[in-house]
């Protein structure tokens, strides 16, 4: 689940540290699954799970560089109202 996050969230990132921001998002959100699981008890805390999903995310970004020019640029948005 983290490596097309790795891979989609700089696509949608604008400037500079997309790379640092996207790793960084993908350890914010495992650690809210994890504590959710925790909360819950549906499921198990485990730290493992919050470094293999960072890991994902990581991957996600190294496969996201080479295959970025292959992908649309991203334009600003235009006001559907104008």
């Amino acid at each position: 689940m983290f490596v097309p996050f790795g891979m989609l969230a700089p696509f949608l990132l604008n400037g500079k540290y997309k790379a640092l921001k996207t790793i960084f998002g993908g350890f914010v959100l495992s650690v809210i699954f994890e504590s959710i699981q925790l909360y819950t008890g549906c499921g198990q805390f485990d730290v493992d799970d919050i470094m293999l999903n960072t890991t994902g995310a990581i991957i996600g970004v190294l496969l996201y560089w080479p295959l970025s020019p292959l992908l649309p640029r991203h334009t600003s948005h235009v006001n559907a109202l104008n």
